[in-house]
């Protein structure tokens, strides 16, 4: 498992919050025992607290998620993608001049 690099606290850390919130410390000092904002606290407190018994029981409610947007609706369609990622492979040619190739815009492309 991998934790944001600018994450302050690790996995136990983590825990040893939620645990301290859970017996009956407020967020705020929580968060100032463990040097975190409030907003972080409650932000693995909600998730501690959401999580089901074989989650919390490893953990995995305490690990990173994914910044990855869960869908994309105006994503191309699979052949717009082919045909662009097709003309770049061909040409080695940059945006500009695949998206006056292939007719998207330079952004898109």
């Amino acid at each position: 498992m991998h934790f944001h690099r600018n994450a302050k606290l690790g996995l136990s850390g983590r825990h040893e919050l939620v645990l301290k919130i859970a017996a009956g410390s407020s967020i705020r000092q929580a968060a100032a025992s463990f040097n975190v904002s409030p907003a972080t606290a409650h932000r693995w407190f909600t998730r501690w607290r959401k999580a089901s018994a074989a989650q919390r029981r490893s953990l995995s409610c305490l690990f990173d998620r994914s910044s990855r947007p869960a869908h994309s609706p105006r994503r191309l369609s699979p052949e717009a993608e082919h045909a662009i990622c097709e003309c770049r492979r061909r040409t080695g040619w940059g945006p500009k001049l695949v998206a006056g190739a292939t007719g998207f815009r330079h952004s898109t492309v």
